[in-house]
């Protein structure tokens, strides 16, 4: 019950000061940046990045800084180059972003205008994994995506990214007014005029601004922050973090009303919860979770949520892997430290089954499980990078051809796992997710022999051509005990694409211990499902019939990652 209490009667404590007067910035100076890669200022226009894109032999000759820093090297593999820009100075919340400009669209990178603590482990030297800040919040888009532009904030770790609605690229960019207010907790996202986005989402701390670029430019022509009159400074170490477990349990149905059961000893759930006070001083709390099945059905979802100080419910929003529109979610709760909620969203199994599912989530909050301070103990919560290219062999049996092709798969994410006390003992909980694409993309072309309306009359076969570009995003939790050795991740993947491809299925990385119980160098993620796509047919007999419009295909692909803990 001790924890419990220090839910609902405020003992954490923020210490908060005022200072005299606001300060407006004007951030179209480049005195206020450190700049790498390709930035400038030129008639009142900021801009950040250019028309490069993947550059493996630094062609524009600017060092291809984010790949040193992550990679060792500007000429190591495929490369990109990301351009980027930090302010000099931290600012202090209150404070409101605000700036006129295009935020660009990108096919393979991620672009970005972020605000996040300055990271102290960063010095820029080759190799040495580290960013320019922590990222807390901002505006993106991003290739796993599609062509929209989203706001995001980052719960420890786990990114909420909410579509903005409304908003459509003029060519390749999102140009607009833009602002973020981020004061008495809570940010606030605005795009031309309209609020788009709101999040209880703990000031902690001073932070910087970043822009990063990647194949298209960022151009500004009015940026400032202000700083608003009564500055927050948090006491160090009165902040809680801690971690929930729990499972779900319920059913999945596909088109033709066959249903199967979630049982929730393959259903697994992480969930970080964060305690802190507000503004006027009283307890708030916020919870950031995930949920998947570990039994091929492919369900896989996210939810953010509040805690109520007045019901001691947990409200927000969540998303499932298929559909990225956030719908409202109530968690209520049935007993101290224990909440339910329904939930309900779309999967796509391993086998490329379509499902609606419909299951009722637990969580439960041990009393062990909240930790003094803004972080996880070191012991606590661990984690790691996914991202690999690879050369594979994809297997493609579509339309009477049988062939295999070979291109590269590249995949981009991250996960973390945390050590959850519960009663003597842990559990083992975590949360992967990313994105992954085939580059090259396998294109070819082959024939159907379609009847002729025509008696006596036989057709020449007509040539199809067929594009398989499965680009995709995952999301997956982490089951099993290090004890039998069945640490998995599990999840779904679904495709992100404008031209009418659908695809989706399952995504599994498990995790072998060696005969000392040591963590593997290298992991295998399974990606299964089925892709369905247009087809190409440059010209058809008047009056035919019988040539496809869509083909559709298994996908099976392995990849091979580092397991590095970071």
């Amino acid at each position: 019950m001790k924890h419990r209490i220090l839910f609902l009667t405020g003992s954490v404590v923020l210490t908060w000061y005022a200072s005299a007067l606001a300060v407006t910035t004007n951030l179209l100076d480049l005195t206020q940046w450190q700049t790498y890669g390709t930035v400038g200022l030129q008639s009142g226009t900021l801009t950040v990045g250019d028309a490069v894109g993947y550059d493996e032999n630094d062609s524009d000759q600017d060092g291809n800084p984010y790949y040193v820093w992550f990679e060792g090297g500007a000429n190591l593999g495929v490369t990109g180059d990301y351009d980027e820009a930090v302010t000099v100075n931290e600012f202090t919340a209150p404070l409101t972003l605000t700036w006129t400009g295009c935020l660009p669209v990108t096919e393979y990178g991620y672009n970005n205008i972020v605000l996040g603590k300055a990271n102290p482990a960063f010095t820029g030297i080759r190799g040495s994994q580290q960013y320019l800040i922590q990222q807390e919040l901002g505006f993106t888009s991003r290739w796993d995506y599609g062509s929209t532009l989203n706001t995001f904030v980052n719960n420890s770790g786990n990114y909420a990214i909410c579509p903005v609605s409304g908003a459509s690229a003029a060519g390749s960019t999102f140009c607009g007014e833009y602002k973020i207010v981020w004061e008495n907790d809570v940010a606030k996202f605005y795009y031309n005029g309209a609020k788009v986005n709101e999040q209880h989402y703990p000031y902690t701390g001073p932070v910087k601004l970043v822009i990063r670029s990647f194949e298209r430019a960022h151009t500004l022509t009015s940026l400032t922050i202000e700083t608003g009159s009564a500055q927050t400074t948090p006491t160090l170490d009165q902040q809680w973090m801690g971690a929930m477990v729990g499972n779900f349990q319920g059913t999945a149905t596909d088109a033709n009303g066959n249903s199967i059961q979630i049982d929730p000893n393959d259903a697994s759930v992480a969930v970080d919860v964060r305690v802190i006070t507000n503004a006027a001083g009283n307890i708030a709390a916020h919870v950031s979770g995930a949920g998947a099945t570990r039994d091929g059905s492919g369900i896989s979802f996210r939810f953010e949520a509040d805690y109520d100080t007045v019901t001691q419910d947990l409200s927000g929003t969540y998303t499932d892997n298929i559909n990225t529109t956030p719908r409202p979610i109530h968690l209520t709760m049935l007993s101290p430290l224990n909440w339910q909620a329904q939930v309900t969203g779309n999967a796509i199994s391993s086998n490329g089954t379509s499902y609606d599912f419909n299951v009722t989530l637990d969580i439960i909050l041990p009393d062990q499980a909240l930790f003094p301070g803004g972080t996880f103990p070191a012991d606590r919560r661990f984690t790691g990078s996914l991202n690999r290219t690879q050369a594979i062999t994809v297997p493609v049996s579509v339309l009477g051809i049988t062939q295999n092709f070979s291109t590269n798969i590249v995949v981009e994410g991250s996960w973390q796992a945390t050590a959850v006390p519960v009663g003597p003992g842990v559990i083992i909980t975590g949360t992967y997710s990313g994105a992954f694409r085939m580059d090259p993309v396998i294109n070819f072309t082959t024939s159907v022999t379609i009847p002729s309306p025509y008696p006596g009359i036989t057709l020449d076969p007509v040539p199809v051509s067929i594009t398989i570009d499965p680009v995709g995003r995952f999301d997956g939790t982490l089951s099993g005990d290090l004890a039998s050795n069945t640490l998995r991740f599990s999840g779904g993947w679904s495709t992100v694409s404008s031209d009418g491809m659908q695809a989706g299925g399952t995504m599994d990385m498990t995790i072998p211990l060696d005969q000392q119980g040591g963590l593997p160098d290298m992991t295998t993620t399974s990606f299964s499902g089925s892709i369905t796509r247009p087809v190409t047919v440059s010209s058809t007999p008047q009056g035919t019939t019988g040539i496809p419009t869509t083909v559709s295909m298994p996908l099976t692909v392995d990849a091979s990652v580092p397991f590095i803990i970071q």
